[in-house]
């Protein structure tokens, strides 16, 4: 198994309602100003499954 380094920082934005288009561009663009790399998790029916 692979390990990131320890220096890597990741955070997460799933606690957050159902956003708009716009707000996930904008949620995205904040990660990105803070120095993070985004990574776009997304389930194309909606299910919780």
């Amino acid at each position: 198994m692979k390990t990131l380094p320890k220096e890597r920082r990741f955070e997460t934005f799933s606690y957050l309602p159902p956003l708009t288009d716009a707000q996930i561009a904008r949620q995205i663009q904040y990660t990105i100003d803070q120095g993070f790399h985004p990574c776009i998790e997304f389930n194309e029916t909606s299910d919780l499954n």
